[in-house]
């Protein structure tokens, strides 16, 4: 089971835009029954989960976080107790900046290992390109 939380409204987006790519015509989206067009939404959350898995992978491991380039940013987007760092930047020193963080520790650094301890699941939001 897929479990990347994907936006509803991009979803209906996406489908749609299936549609249009399937028949040429938006407007057969409001003829079809719910059934046809829950199979283009999930059509649509197949392509958009396998692009995040790509553009956006979650990391598990101190040794993924380590081998990720200074300036990545990371966020923990199931952080339901309150004591992980949310949104955080590697830095040059190769520790982490939290740009938000939970509410329990509000500290303002973190290593690798303290991430991987207290982090449910990361995803990496961004990553600069290296030697660009």
């Amino acid at each position: 089971m897929n479990n990347t939380l994907l936006n509803p409204d991009a979803l209906e987006a996406g489908a749609k835009a299936l549609l249009f790519e399937d028949c040429g015509d938006y407007s057969r989206w409001d003829l079809m029954d719910e059934a046809g067009q829950q199979i283009f939404t999930e059509y649509a959350r197949a392509a958009a989960s396998a692009y995040l898995a790509v553009a956006q992978p979650v990391v598990n491991s101190v040794e993924e976080l380590e081998a990720l380039p200074v300036g990545s940013v990371i966020a923990d987007l199931y952080d339901d107790r309150g004591d992980a760092p949310v949104v955080l930047c590697k830095a040059l020193n190769q520790d982490w900046a939290a740009l938000t963080t939970g509410t329990q520790n509000g500290r303002p650094w973190w290593t690798s290992e303290e991430i991987a301890q207290v982090a449910r699941r990361l995803r990496v939001l961004h990553r600069p390109e290296v030697g660009a």
